[in-house]
């Protein structure tokens, strides 16, 4: 405001001189009486008083415009003063009508400063177009643009009002986003001023001196945000970002940098409409529908600021004429939320939806309803869907710059979508009330596959928002359900990547590694569900989603009392857990130990290098080397207490006896029978083989347990 009211407070010069007039009327008058001469003395006089009066009236009409004028300027500034831009454009338009009907009032570039005044005002009020508009009307209407020498200098025309004109002519330009044409007028007011400071040094004027200081640095000011937008544009163009369908195709990294580098060129550009459209493809890859749908409500009520302001000569810029000016939105809205918090919780009424959808460009339309359905507001998007329809009925739709209407195929697609996605939801609902979890699952994933163009790092049915964390988060209850707790605790960090502080999800998750024995991560997730209820708690200003639902001021006393009641049993289960795993590895322990000292080898089987048997195969684990280890341990055991005779037979599993003939009684006693081989016949006949020990071993004794072992102590 400060920058723009000094360059519209042009200082009041002297009322024109209209001596000069008015001589010139009065010998009008004089030739036509003169001409009057032959008429009877009462006509003459009759019609000398006739054009003596009609003089007068005209001058009183004159001067009452002019009165009239200085009267709306003045208003027109204090209320531009005040920042009640509206009725300052008023007062500005009205005193213009005043040089419309009457062009001889345009004198010293008076109608040049109120078109200047006037584009200061409609920047203000973001009619950047309009702006750009009276700029360019009141450089044509400039007297004297170019300095010359003996031509006096004054601040409210000639070259001065000259570099001010195209200094605000390219600042309103690069509100719109014109970005080489608002390079080429902060360029032109530049040259202007430097040629203008030398003839103003001549003639000692301090006070164009002055106004061309501030609008160079205007300008110049200017010139480096033209560069700074240059740059954020080139870095999108380089990492190719100029559409909507490169910004699906980039990473979720890419994105994240590109969504800083917009909202950069934003604050500089608030008019750029590609801007605005990349950025909502960009929030619309992310899945941060809650913050896409806020940035286009608070863009669509921006554009309520310049309802009314479109009078007389600016009728031809409302955009907005077929829909008339918006009840039901207002900036006021935005303006009274102080923080993130009660921004992001701000919902504004169904009306107001509907004069958002229709306030919108083509482009972005899409984008909002979709996100009005992504964050489960049916209500709203079924509204807005309704408005659009019979707009295109009853006025034909709205159409592009060349005239022609856009095509809206899209919203039958659009309000399908809304259909299936309520009935899914609500039959997956169904379901699971009534214990048919299975059924339940089929109709949550139906849902999820309606958007299924997917996120980045997400499953290719996920898109991000309300919807899909509350389906996601269904799910894990769902398979809790049916006791596949691996695959809910899935769906719970995919629910989790969308919000970060979904309680009931969080809850969820701790639950299952309880049930799967994985206490350590059940009790972390158990912890930060209590961290974050009392940190929302303690923080009035406490946000750290972008999505706000079920988050850690929504849990109530009992459901905080119920998970540290959980944590407990969940900390209790690990205790004896920990015991039984202790208890577990004594006896692992004691069991090795006992095979050392019996065998002198390791525990059953455990790994490369496990034993310390001699001969083939001593040093290779497994259970093969382990077992050889204690046959070879065993034979030299039964070796030393025969005396040192080793076994010649150790090889033979049948201990030289061949196996039972089929006609052996089955009473004989083992050891006894027949021998049916030459190769025993050989043994008994004092050959290479001698015959084994005739008394049993005690396998108990080799063993070191008592008879009445168990099976697995035996082991």
């Amino acid at each position: 405001q400060q920058q723009y009211s000094s360059s519209s407070d042009f200082m009041e010069g002297p009322q024109p001189d209209q001596q000069h007039t008015s001589s010139k009327r009065v010998n009008q008058n004089h030739q036509s009486a003169t001409s009057l001469a032959g008429l009877g003395d009462k006509q003459q006089q009759q019609q000398s008083n006739n054009t003596e009066a009609n003089n007068n009236n005209s001058n009183n009409t004159h001067t009452v415009r002019k009165t009239r004028i200085d009267t709306l300027r003045k208003d027109a500034r204090r209320h531009y003063i005040e920042g009640d831009y509206k009725l300052s454009i008023h007062s500005y338009s009205n005193a213009l009508s005043l040089f419309a009907e009457e062009p001889v009032l345009n004198e010293a570039d008076a109608r040049s400063v109120l078109l200047a005044n006037r584009a200061a005002a409609l920047m203000m009020v973001g009619a950047y177009k309009a702006s750009a508009a009276d700029c360019k009307a009141a450089i044509q209407s400039v007297a004297d643009p170019v300095p010359r020498k003996g031509m006096p200098l004054t601040v409210e025309g000639g070259p001065v009002l000259m570099a001010k004109l195209y200094t605000r002519l390219g600042r309103a330009l690069l509100k719109r986003g014109k970005l080489p044409e608002a390079a080429v007028s902060f360029q032109h007011g530049i040259e202007i001023v430097e040629t203008t400071v030398a003839y103003a040094t001549e003639q000692d004027s301090p006070s164009c001196l002055q106004y061309l200081s501030q609008t160079r640095i205007d300008a110049e000011a200017g010139g480096a945000d033209c560069q700074r937008l240059k740059e954020n544009l080139n870095w999108l163009e380089s990492n190719l970002l100029k559409s909507i369908l490169e910004v699906s195709q980039a990473s979720r990294r890419t994105l994240l940098k590109a969504l800083s580098s917009i909202n950069s060129a934003l604050s500089i550009s608030p008019g750029h409409l590609h801007l605005h459209e990349i950025k909502g493809a960009t929030l619309v890859s992310l899945g941060r529908w809650r913050e896409l749908y806020l940035g286009l409500e608070r863009y669509a009520s921006e554009t309520v600021r310049y309802d009314g302001v479109f009078i007389q000569d600016l009728e031809d810029y409302d955009e907005f004429r077929k829909i008339g000016h918006a009840r039901f939105l207002s900036p006021k809205l935005f303006e009274s939320c102080q923080t993130a918090e009660e921004l992001a919780k701000l919902k504004i009424s169904t009306k107001a939806v509907t004069e958002v959808v229709l306030r919108l460009p083509y482009t972005l339309q899409p984008m909002y309803l979709r996100a009005l359905r992504l964050e489960e507001r049916y209500h709203h998007e079924s509204a807005a869907c309704t408005v659009l329809r019979d707009f295109n009925i009853v006025h034909g739709g709205m159409n592009d710059e060349d005239g022609e209407p856009f095509d809206y195929s899209w919203l039958d697609g659009e309000r399908k979508k809304l259909d299936k996605t309520v009935s899914d939801k609500e039959s997956g609902d169904s379901h699971f009330r009534k214990g048919n979890y299975q059924a339940a699952l089929l109709a949550y994933n139906s849902c999820l596959g309606i958007d299924s163009e997917g996120l980045k790092d997400l499953p290719e049915t996920t898109a991000g928002g309300r919807l899909h964390a509350v389906l996601h988060c269904n799910k894990a209850a769902c398979l809790m359900a049916l006791k596949k707790y691996l695959e809910a605790v899935v769906e719970c960090n995919v629910a989790l990547k969308i919000h970060q502080t979904y309680m009931k999800a969080t809850l969820r998750k701790a639950r299952c590694f309880v049930r799967l024995g994985r206490f350590d991560e059940g009790i972390a997730e158990y912890g930060r569900y209590i961290s974050l209820v009392k940190s929302a708690r303690e923080d009035d200003t406490f946000l750290s989603s972008p999505c706000i639902f079920d988050g850690p001021k929504d849990v109530t006393d009992s459901d905080l009392q119920t998970a540290k009641e959980e944590l407990k049993e969940a900390e209790t289960a690990k205790v004896h857990s920990d015991s039984v795993k202790r208890a577990e590895a004594v006896q692992r322990e004691q069991r090795e130990k006992f095979f050392q000292e019996t065998f002198g080898v390791g525990g059953s089987g455990s790994g490369i290098g496990s034993g310390s048997g001699s001969g083939k195969g001593g040093g290779v684990g497994g259970v093969g080397s382990t077992a050889q280890n204690r046959r070879d341990n065993w034979y030299n055991q039964s070796s030393s207490s025969q005396g040192g005779n080793a076994d010649p037979r150790r090889w033979d599993s049948f201990r030289g006896r061949g196996p039972r003939s089929r006609s052996t009684p089955a009473s004989e006693p083992e050891g006894e029978g027949p021998r049916s081989s030459s190769t025993n016949e050989k043994s008994s006949t004092g050959g290479p083989f001698k015959s084994r020990p005739s008394s049993p071993v005690d396998y108990y004794s080799v063993l070191n347990v008592s008879r009445t072992a168990s099976v697995s102590e035996i082991k």
